[in-house]
């Protein structure tokens, strides 16, 4: 019966010894700060955006409205966050406290909004990604990354990468994957 205490006392903490380290940067590696934010929202001045978060620290999902311009947050790194949109009319009426996604249409946003973890090889420390808001011709919203600013501890100046406007627009993605999802019984939302 002893074996059987020390076996399941082994097991358990071969369980949580990760979760314990799971804030914890590995070794021989370094945090890279990043701020992923949306840049051209006052192109579209009847359109509020919303972040939707939700993950292992948070009760309920929380909600917040998208500035123009400021860093995207999910708050603790492992939650998950999903951007929506809607019109400024529609907004006034929405509960951020205890927000109903249902009535939303949701943006497909390509990256993490947290910070990350690379090799002290990389001497990447920080990363702006710059998103901007698009309209297709179908009425419907895509963001699109449209600069990435990197910096450095090495030396190495700070660079800027920027990117055109995608020929095929988030949409058609989002529809084509939707299609397989729906043909094997699954379902999209919005």
């Amino acid at each position: 019966m002893k074996k059987f205490y020390i076996l399941f006392f082994l097991a358990c903490a071969l369980f949580i010894a990760p979760a314990v380290h799971a804030d914890v940067i590995p070794p021989n590696s370094h945090y890279v700060d990043r701020c992923v934010k949306i840049v051209n929202l006052t192109d579209f001045p009847d359109v509020v955006l919303v972040g939707y978060y939700t993950g292992p620290m948070v009760q309920q999902g929380e909600a917040y409205q998208i500035k123009n311009d400021e860093c995207l947050t999910k708050g603790y790194k492992f939650n998950a966050l999903k951007i929506y949109y809607t019109t400024q009319e529609n907004f006034k009426s929405l509960d951020l406290k205890n927000l109903n996604t249902a009535n939303l249409s949701e943006l497909i946003l390509d990256t993490d909004v947290a910070g990350t973890t690379v090799a002290d090889s990389n001497p990447l420390i920080k990363e702006t990604l710059e998103y901007s808001l698009t309209k297709s011709s179908n009425g419907k919203y895509d963001l699109y990354k449209t600069q990435q600013l990197s910096e450095y501890n090495d030396g190495t100046p700070s660079s800027t990468k920027t990117f055109g406007k995608p020929l095929v627009s988030a949409s058609f993605w989002r529809s084509f994957v939707c299609f397989f999802v729906k043909l094997f019984g699954g379902n999209c939302g919005n």
